[in-house]
């Protein structure tokens, strides 16, 4: 309730849920590292030029991550990234290109998680409690705050999802999303 209907999420799960790879696939823990992964996951979405890319990255250094904003700046997409500023200064680029994905955003949101995002020091090393979730969905939610304020300001009606726990909510949410069809999609996950 509340987000914005025309998004999609985009997910190394799409190769399995939209690709046709097998579930397996998805058991290669280096595989957010692969090249080629993000460029097919692109394909999968199908996105229009005019779509914005939001890109959610503590490091903001992984392949994946970096292809993929290569890739959507190649096709004229806008970028709104979600990163640690702090950590993705104190690490290497992961991809060939060098870039990291701070470099490639139109916009950076500075999630101001620490490096390795988790915040509380534990005696002997390592860490708990992870900042990133936490500031990044603040941010998220801001950035859905500011967008909708836009198209108020522009006579538009933001169109969001109503609880579909309140009367005639679920049957508002398909009237949206029909708006939308074949742009959107949704998944139980």
């Amino acid at each position: 309730a509340g987000g914005l209907v025309p998004t999609n999420r985009l997910s190394i799960a799409d190769l399995v849920l939209y690709g046709g790879d097998a579930p397996s696939v998805l058991d290669d823990p280096l595989l957010e590292r692969r090249p080629g992964v993000a460029t097919r996951l692109y394909d999968l979405a199908a996105p229009h030029p005019e779509d914005l890319f939001v890109i959610i990255s503590n490091s903001g250094v992984n392949n994946v991550i970096v292809e993929m904003a290569l890739h959507a700046k190649e096709q004229g997409h806008r970028i709104l990234a979600l990163t640690s500023l702090a950590h993705t200064r104190a690490v290497p680029a992961g991809h060939a290109s060098g870039k990291k994905l701070a470099d490639l955003a139109d916009v950076v949101l500075d999630n101001a998680a620490p490096p390795g995002d988790a915040l509380l020091e534990l005696p002997g090393g390592g860490a708990v409690c992870a900042l990133s979730t936490l500031t990044g969905v603040m941010l998220v939610q801001m950035a859905v705050a500011e967008a909708s304020g836009l198209l108020l300001a522009a006579g538009e009606r933001p169109p969001v999802y109503v609880s579909a726990n309140v009367p005639g909510g679920f049957e508002g949410n398909l009237e949206l999303e029909k708006r939308y069809a074949g742009r959107i999609r949704r998944t139980a996950s």
